[in-house]
């Protein structure tokens, strides 16, 4: 069944964004009586749908169903080149990622402004809505405006780990044993494509992250984000 989220909720009836509207009508071409479920502020419902005076969407029953990690996962990303980034986006939220902060690292290679930024930041959010109603995801994803090395503080979990190339030769153990803890949240840093620079790793390190492998294999930068992501379901979910 077709999923949205919904950006309001005015007695018994949803409000859906424009385009969603479009897409049910235009795209989709819905009939009177046909169903779709609607999240909001993290509930999902069963809803029918009709064209009176416009077209409505009405809570028909709840659905009791989660389908979150049961920790919130920030994922910071040194901005890549080109279209790498969005990808990672729209694969981060499938696996489960909680907010998602684009990093302007020292070897970043995309030169933003205002203008170009805020129009990347409307697409971006745009890939991650869709990619939570693909993924029936109860939450909806944001990306925040990029930052800068020291604004990384401001996105501390109780566990801080940073994806270190350099550590590659020493297995990805110690990896698996932080999130053996069962952490409640968790922040994971992974540079661009050429890495961080070492002036980036120490102040992290100094600020309570800790480096880890990924294992023996060379990642691609938009590989480990979601090689990360995919371990952290992985253990969250290992006994459920």
């Amino acid at each position: 069944m077709q999923e949205y989220f919904a950006i309001n909720k005015i007695n018994e009836k949803f409000i859906l964004s424009e385009q969603d509207n479009f897409h049910i009508e235009r795209v989709l071409r819905m009939k009177n009586g046909d169903h779709i479920i609607v999240t909001y502020e993290s509930k999902k419902y069963d809803c029918i749908i009709d064209f009176k005076n416009g077209l409505n969407v009405t809570y028909f029953c709840e659905l009791e169903v989660s389908n979150e990690l049961e920790c919130e996962v920030t994922l910071i990303y040194g901005l890549p080149k080109k279209d790498k980034f969005e990808m990672v986006v729209q694969k981060s939220c499938e696996l489960g990622v909680t907010s998602i902060v684009p990093f302007l690292a020292k070897r970043s290679i995309p030169v933003l402004d205002d203008k170009n930024t805020n129009k990347k930041l409307e697409r971006w959010n745009m890939i991650a809505k869709e990619a939570c109603e693909q993924s029936k995801r109860n939450e909806l994803v944001k990306v925040v405006q990029p930052v800068k090395l020291k604004d990384l503080l401001n996105y501390k979990s109780e566990l801080n780990l940073i994806a270190y190339e350099d550590l590659n030769c020493v297995g990805s153990s110690h990896l698996y044993s932080l999130l053996g803890n069962n952490p409640k949240s968790i922040t994971i840093v992974v540079g661009p494509e050429g890495g961080f620079d070492k002036g980036e790793v120490d102040f992290l390190s100094e600020n309570g992250f800790i480096s880890v492998s990924l294992g023996k294999r060379i990642l691609r930068s938009e590989t480990a984000p979601l090689y990360m992501l995919s371990v952290i379901g992985f253990m969250n979910e290992r006994n459920k």
